[in-house]
C-alpha cells in the first residue's frame, strides 16, 4: 500500500485498487502513469490486495469513512471491476476502470480504452454514467453471467492459473483467446453438458410471471452483450436499459454447437433453436443437479436454484 499527498487545490482523494494477480498489473508500468494523471487532480491512495476478500473490504472500509474516496478505481480485469461494483453501488461514487486483466469485456463494453493511457483519460475527465448491475441470489455482478456451457468455460481459467505457475504464464499470454479455447474445448470434450432446466421471468412492463422447462446446455443472463474475452452474445444487450437478457444454449449436437460458437466469434447471427433470448427484469433458473453460477468470469454462487435481477442505475462508471 502507499499514499501520495493530496495536490494543492485538491480535496478529494482517488482511492486505486489494483490486482497483483493479473500480470499487466504486476509488471507495475501502469503505476506512474497513474500517479502523474490522478495527481494532479487527486490525493492518491494506491492498494495492492491479496485476494478478492480483500478487495471488497478494502473499498467497503474506506466508503464508510467519514470523508470517503470521491472516485475508486480498478485495476484488472473483469473479477476486479465485480468486486470494486459491488461496494460502490447504489452510493454515487464513481468506478474507474484501467483494464489490466484477461478478458476486459467490462472495459470493453462501456468503451473505455485498453490502453494505460486512454483509459487514465476517462477517468480524469469525470464523464459518467449510469448503469445497471445485476444479483444473483444477492450477489452482484456487472457483464454476464449463467451455468451449464458458459460457467465451465469461464472457471476452467482460474483453475489453470491457479494449477502451476507455467500454466498460469501460459494462460496470461493468450489472453482473451483463452477464453474462447476454453469454450471450444468444453464443447467437443466435456461429457453430460446438457441437463433439464426451468425457466421462470418476468418481461419489462408486465405483471405476470412466465416459464418453461428446457433441455439445454447452459443459460446465460447478460447485461451486456460481450463475454469471455471479446465472445459476442446473440442479444442486443444494453447496461443501462433496465433489463437483463436470458439467452438459452439449446440442447443440439456439439459439431452444430461449435458453428455456433464460431459464428459468435464473428459476431455473426445463430439460428433460434441453438440460442433462443429475451429480456426480463427478472428469472429464476432452477437445476436438476447442483450447478456453478458464473459471473465476470468467477464463481459467484452455487446450486440449485438462481434468482437472477437487475437493479437499475446502481453504478456510475467514469466513461
Amino acid at each position: 500500500m502507499s499514499h501520495r499527498p493530496t495536490p494543492p487545490g485538491a480535496t478529494a482523494a482517488a482511492l486505486v485498487v489494483a490486482n497483483p494477480n493479473a500480470r499487466r498489473v504486476r509488471r507495475g508500468e501502469w503505476r506512474k502513469p497513474a500517479e502523474r494523471a490522478l495527481g494532479r487532480r487527486y490525493g492518491i491512495e494506491i492498494v495492492s490486495v491479496g485476494s478478492a476478500l480483500e478487495a471488497a473490504e478494502v473499498v467497503r472500509t474506506r466508503m464508510a469513512a467519514e470523508q470517503r474516496p470521491a472516485v475508486v478505481v480498478a485495476v484488472g480485469g473483469d473479477g476486479t471491476v465485480r468486486l470494486v461494483a459491488q461496494e460502490l453501488a447504489g452510493t454515487g461514487v464513481p468506478l474507474g476502470v484501467i483494464p489490466l486483466g484477461t478478458g476486459n469485456d467490462f472495459a470493453r463494453a462501456n468503451g473505455i480504452p485498453d490502453d494505460v493511457a486512454g483509459a487514465l483519460d476517462r477517468i480524469v475527465r469525470r464523464s459518467t454514467r449510469a448503469i445497471d448491475m445485476l444479483e444473483v441470489n444477492g450477489r452482484p455482478f456487472v457483464t454476464a453471467g449463467g451455468i451449464g456451457i458458459g460457467a465451465h468455460a469461464a472457471l476452467v481459467v482460474p483453475w489453470l492459473k491457479a494449477l502451476h505457475p507455467l500454466a498460469r504464464m501460459a494462460t496470461e499470454s493468450l489472453g482473451g483467446a483463452v477464453y474462447r479455447i476454453s469454450a471450444g474445448a468444453n464443447v467437443m470434450l466435456r461429457p453430460g453438458l446438457a441437463e433439464r432446466v426451468r425457466l421462470t421471468w418476468r418481461v419489462p412492463g408486465e405483471t405476470a410471471d412466465q416459464s418453461m422447462d428446457v433441455r439445454a446446455h447452459g443459460v446465460f443472463v447478460a447485461n451486456q452483450r460481450t463475454m469471455g474475452g471479446g465472445i459476442a452474445l446473440p442479444v442486443p444487450a444494453d447496461n443501462a436499459d433496465g433489463a437483463l437478457d436470458v439467452c438459452v444454449v439449446h440442447d443440439v449436437a456439439r459439431l452444430r454447437l461449435l458453428v455456433a460458437l464460431t459464428r459468435l466469434l464473428r459476431g455473426s447471427a445463430v439460428a433460434s433453436n441453438v440460442f433462443s433470448a429475451w429480456r426480463a427484469v427478472r428469472v429464476t433458473i432452477e437445476t436438476e443437479r447442483k450447478s456453478a453460477f458464473f459471473g465476470c468470469g468467477d464463481l459467484v454462487a452455487e446450486g440449485t436454484k438462481f434468482d437472477v435481477r437487475v437493479v437499475p442505475g446502481a453504478l456510475r462508471v467514469l466513461v
